[in-house]
C-alpha cells in the first residue's frame, strides 16, 4: 500500500492544483506533497502490490519496493523537497503550473522505479515525458526554441525503441 501512496501523493497534489487553482497555496501544496512522499518513501522497502489488470492479456499492475528501487524512490523524494522550494522561489511566471508539472514528473519517476512489469514501466516512462516536454516548452530560459524539436524527436525515437523492445520480450 505504501508503494501506491508514493505514486498517488504527488499525483493527487498535482490534480488538486489543477482543479483548485488558488495561487497562494501552490507553494505550500507542492512542499507538503514532497515531504509526505518522502515520509512514505522511507517505508516503501519490501512493500509489494500485485493486482490483475487485464487477465485476458496477462497484464498485472505490479509494484515492488524491494531492493534498489526503494533507495531510488527515497533519493527522488529527498531531492524533490529542495527542488520544490527552489522552484517556488525562483520561477516567476506561472509558478503554480510549473509546480504541478514538477509533481507529475515526480509521480512518473516514482512509478518507473517501483514498476515490476514491463508494460507498467513503459506507461510510467511515457507519463513522465509529457510534463517534461511541457516544462521545456513553457520555461525555456535561454530562448533557444530549437532544442524543443530535437528533444521531442529523441523522445519519440526512444519511446518507439522501448515499445519495440517490450513487445519483443513479451511476444
Amino acid at each position: 500500500m505504501i508503494a501506491i501512496l508514493c505514486i498517488l501523493t504527488p499525483f493527487i497534489a498535482a490534480m488538486g492544483r489543477l482543479f483548485h487553482p488558488h495561487r497562494s497555496s501552490a507553494k505550500i501544496t507542492s512542499l507538503i506533497a514532497s515531504v509526505t512522499t518522502y515520509v512514505f518513501a522511507l517505508f516503501v522497502s519490501g512493500n509489494q502490490i500485485d493486482y490483475e489488470w487485464f487477465p485476458s492479456l496477462g497484464l498485472e499492475f505490479s509494484l515492488d519496493g524491494s531492493g534498489v528501487s526503494s533507495i531510488f524512490v527515497i533519493c527522488t523524494a529527498l531531492v524533490m523537497i529542495p527542488t520544490s522550494i527552489y522552484a517556488s522561489m525562483h520561477v516567476s511566471e506561472n509558478t503554480d503550473t510549473f509546480l504541478c508539472l514538477l509533481l507529475l514528473v515526480h509521480t512518473g519517476v516514482n512509478g518507473i522505479f517501483l514498476a515490476d512489469s514491463l508494460v507498467l514501466f513503459c506507461i510510467f516512462c511515457e507519463l513522465t515525458l509529457i510534463p517534461s516536454v511541457l516544462i521545456l516548452t513553457g520555461w525555456n530560459r535561454t530562448g533557444k526554441k530549437q532544442s524543443i524539436p530535437t528533444y521531442v524527436m529523441y523522445v519519440i525515437a526512444g519511446s518507439l525503441l522501448l515499445l519495440a523492445g517490450i513487445l519483443a520480450i513479451l511476444f
